[in-house]
C-alpha cells in the first residue's frame, strides 16, 4: 500500500457503530506491535478513523483505556478457567492442572492483555481489583479440589493457592520476555503440569496430593 493510501485509509470515517469495542481492540494491535509505553490516545484515533478527541467519549484518559484492556484480559483469563475446570477429568489433580495450563495459554495467546492486566500504575481500580479477585477465586477452587476428602480447608491450601499462581504466572511472565529455552517452550504444558504438581503437594501435608 502507499503512503498516500495509508494516509486516506487512517482519515477515513469511522463507520462500525461501537467506537468503544474499535478503540479496544485497536489499543490491544497497538500494544501488541508496540507495546505498552508507546500507546496514545490520538494515535488510536487515528487508526480507528476518528476525530483526536472522540476517545474521550468513551475513556477519559490513557489510563483508563488500560483499565478496560486488563478486565476485558481477566475475563477472557476467567472464562478460560472456567471452560479449563468445567471439561472432564480424571482427577481433581487434572483439573488443577487443566487450570494451570489455561492460564500460560492465556498468557501466550493474548501477550497485550497480559502485558497490561498485573501493570501497578492500574491496581487501585475498584472494577479491575474484582474482576482479578474472580480469577484468583477460581484457583482457590482448583486448588481446593485437590483436597483430601474430609479434611477442612487451611493456610496451607492458601498458601498452595497462592504459590501455584505464581508459578504459572512466572512461567507465563518468562514465557512472554522470551526468556525461557526453546526446549522449555517447547513443552510448557508439560512443565507447567509437572510443577503445579510438586507445588500442590503441600495440600495433602504428607507429601502427596494426587
Amino acid at each position: 500500500m502507499t503512503e498516500a493510501k495509508k494516509s486516506e485509509s487512517s482519515s477515513r470515517p469511522y463507520h462500525h457503530g461501537n467506537l468503544r469495542e474499535a478503540l479496544l481492540s485497536a489499543a490491544v494491535e497497538a500494544i501488541g506491535e508496540h507495546g505498552v509505553a508507546g500507546l496514545k490516545l490520538r494515535d488510536l484515533a487515528r487508526r480507528v478513523g476518528v476525530s483526536h478527541g472522540a476517545p474521550a467519549n468513551h475513556f477519559r484518559d490513557r489510563n483508563a483505556l488500560l483499565v478496560a484492556i486488563a478486565i476485558e484480559g481477566y475475563e477472557k483469563l476467567a472464562q478460560a478457567q472456567r471452560n479449563a475446570i468445567e471439561r472432564p477429568h480424571p482427577s481433581p489433580m487434572a483439573a488443577l492442572n487443566a487450570v494451570g495450563v489455561a492460564y500460560v495459554e492465556f498468557a501466550v495467546q493474548n501477550p497485550a492483555h497480559f502485558e497490561v492486566m498485573f501493570r501497578r500504575e492500574l491496581q487501585g481500580d475498584p472494577e479491575l481489583m474484582q474482576a482479578a479477585a474472580r480469577c484468583f477465586q477460581l484457583s482457590i477452587g482448583a486448588v481446593g479440589g485437590v483436597r483430601p476428602t474430609g479434611r477442612a480447608p487451611s493456610e496451607n491450601e492458601f498458601l498452595a493457592t497462592l504459590g501455584s499462581w505464581a508459578l504459572v504466572h512466572g512461567l507465563a511472565t518468562l514465557h512472554a520476555q522470551g526468556l525461557l529455552p526453546s526446549v522449555v517452550c517447547n513443552d510448557l504444558p508439560r512443565l507447567t503440569q509437572a510443577t503445579l504438581e510438586a507445588m500442590v503437594r503441600i495440600v495433602g501435608g504428607e507429601g502427596d496430593a494426587q
